[in-house]
């Protein structure tokens, strides 16, 4: 399936390639009719975004659960990034989720509208078009949260998203999966530490 995916996701951006080298940008119409679809489909989005925002709060899960999240500086070497076990009610990790996707939504839809508006570039928001779409399609939250599916399976909490959201961290690479018995220790053995570190600085 994820194989079939990309050949689909490649394909729909070619056609948007071409589309975007054909149409003619002087053309007031089609200049329109871009803006339309462009400003549209994200209106679409943000508006999915709001009913998830609202579903979380109505549901109120305040049952946590347990995962590990690892941060690395983009472009450190594999395995290299802080570790740490997060103990997180469900509602809350998934506003956090919602926000991660509304700010790479926001920053996105900022950025090309001074870039359309400033120097009349058109071609980029047909490019970009795809993109809330993807993200619908996706994203465990809009699944979990619009079509109402129980979030197990593919669907399980930690999901895992950032590095599929452009902008949605600034610098830093953020993994989320399961905790494991390792994660655990690891964050004790850093805890034991910094403990030791900062009794030494005391006496001192």
């Amino acid at each position: 399936m994820g194989f079939l995916n990309n050949i689909k996701d490649s394909v729909i951006i070619l056609l948007l390639g071409v589309a975007a080298i054909i149409i003619d940008t002087k053309n007031p119409d089609v200049v329109k009719w871009v803006r339309i679809i462009y400003y549209g489909i994200h209106a679409i989005n943000l508006i999915a975004i709001l009913i998830v925002h609202i579903n979380i709060l109505v549901k109120g899960q305040k049952e946590k659960f347990t995962y590990t999240r690892i941060t690395s500086v983009l472009g450190a070497a594999a395995g290299e990034g802080e570790v740490k076990v997060i103990s997180i009610p469900i509602a809350e990790y998934d506003l956090i989720q919602k926000n991660a996707l509304l700010r790479s939504n926001l920053i996105i839809l900022v950025i090309l509208t001074i870039t359309h508006v400033l120097f009349g570039w058109t071609k980029p928001l047909l490019l970009q078009v795809y993109f809330p779409l993807k993200l619908l399609l996706i994203h465990p939250l809009f699944r979990v949260h619009l079509l109402q599916r129980e979030a197990k399976g593919n669907l399980a909490r930690p999901w895992d998203m950032y590095y599929r959201i452009p902008l949605s961290t600034i610098g830093d690479v953020i993994r989320e999966r399961p905790t494991i018995p390792r994660d655990i220790k690891k964050q004790k053995k850093e805890s034991m530490k910094q403990s030791g570190e900062k009794s030494k600085l005391k006496r001192k």
